[in-house]
C-alpha cells in the first residue's frame, strides 16, 4: 500500500507524530473491520503523538473493549493513561513479576505489590 500527498509519498512530507497518527488510523480501521477478536499489541503510545491523538486512540479501544498489551519503559504513565483497570507484569533479568494494581492504589500513588510468578 503506498498512500500519497499531493503525488508525494507520506514519509517524505509527513511528521513521524503524523506517520504514527496514519499508522493507528489504518490499525483500527482494519481491527473494525474484523469480525473476530482482535488483539492490539501497543508499543511506545506516549511518544510522538499529542495528548489529543492519545486519548482517542484510548477511547476507541476501551469503547470497544478491545484487549490492549501495552508496553513501556516506565509504568506510571501507562497506568494513569489507561481508564480501564490494569493488569501489569514486569519483566526484569528474564523473570516476570505480576504487579497488582487498584484504582485506589494509583489514586494514592501508593507502591503495587508484587509477587513472583515462575
Amino acid at each position: 500500500v503506498k498512500i500519497r500527498i499531493k503525488g508525494d509519498d507520506v514519509a517524505k512530507v509527513c511528521s513521524r507524530g503524523e506517520l504514527k497518527v496514519l499508522s493507528w488510523a489504518l490499525i483500527i480501521s482494519q481491527g473494525d473491520l474484523l469480525e473476530h477478536e482482535v488483539i492490539y499489541l501497543v508499543d511506545d503510545l506516549m511518544s510522538e503523538l499529542d495528548d489529543i491523538h492519545r486519548r482517542r486512540i484510548r477511547n476507541h479501544l476501551e469503547d470497544r473493549q478491545r484487549q490492549v498489551v501495552v508496553t513501556g519503559i516506565d509504568s506510571d504513565p501507562l497506568v494513569s493513561f489507561w481508564q480501564s483497570e490494569p493488569r501489569l507484569f514486569h519483566v526484569k533479568h528474564e523473570r516476570c513479576f505480576v504487579l497488582f494494581v487498584s484504582r485506589e492504589t494509583r489514586l494514592r500513588g501508593q507502591s503495587w505489590r508484587r509477587t513472583n510468578s515462575k
